[in-house]
């Protein structure tokens, strides 16, 4: 961990922050929503940045730009990666993996909107939070960025990809059997106003018969 975040977080030119460090290995969490709820319990501050651990900050003021642009943002959830409307559309400047692959050929200079974000990291203010929790029936560590990026849109709050030029050292990608177990229950909830849900790693049809022909095809069984 202290290669990569809190190594890069203490060169920062931006100070006016607090640091809660979740640890997913010591505690016994029901999934990553209660080790985030374990979190924002904890901490003091109007604004929640939620960051994995092996996330870089490669520019001494990229802090402090993610602070100015949201200070200007009306929004429901803020991120550096999201999935376009768009099908099979990724937006953001951060780069993944060994090889520091851009995840997307487009660089965005401005706020821009998305229907859903990546879990690398994401902001949310507290109020917001308040009247709108994770989504508690989520027990996996999977999916919970991206099901309340749909739910602020479903509540008329802006969802948007900011142009932050943060190093993700994972190949930003973990799919497992629980994340497509819990995958249809997003579908499901969310399936009335979208043909598509869109994420960084899949587009997935909210038709039930295609999207089971999806899964099939990924040889996942879906019940």
């Amino acid at each position: 961990m202290n290669k990569y975040l809190l190594s890069s977080l203490k060169k920062q030119t931006y100070k006016d922050y607090e640091i809660i460090v979740v640890d997913t290995i010591k505690n016994k969490f029901n999934g990553c929503v209660d080790a985030l709820n374990y979190g924002i319990k904890k901490s003091k501050g109007d604004i929640l940045m939620f960051v994995h651990h092996d996330v870089e900050f490669t520019n001494k003021k990229e802090l402090e730009n993610i602070a100015s642009y949201i200070s200007n943002l009306d929004y429901g959830i803020a991120g550096v990666a999201g999935a376009s409307f768009k099908r099979n559309t990724l937006v953001g400047n951060i780069t993944n993996g060994p090889d520091k692959e851009k995840i997307s050929n487009t660089e965005i200079d401005e706020p821009t909107k998305v229907q859903t974000l990546d879990e690398v990291l994401f902001i949310i203010k507290k109020d917001t939070i308040k009247k709108y929790p994770f989504n508690n029936s989520n027990n996996t560590w999977h999916l919970y960025a991206v099901e309340y990026s749909l739910e602020m849109i479903k509540n008329n709050q802006g969802v948007y990809v900011i142009p932050s030029k943060i190093y993700h050292a994972s190949p930003g990608y973990s799919l497992n059997k629980s994340y497509f177990e819990y995958l249809p229950k997003v579908i499901k909830k969310y399936q009335k106003n979208n043909k598509y849900i869109n994420t960084t790693v899949g587009s997935w049809y909210t038709n039930k018969l295609l999207f089971k022909l999806q899964m099939i095809k990924r040889k996942w069984e879906v019940n």
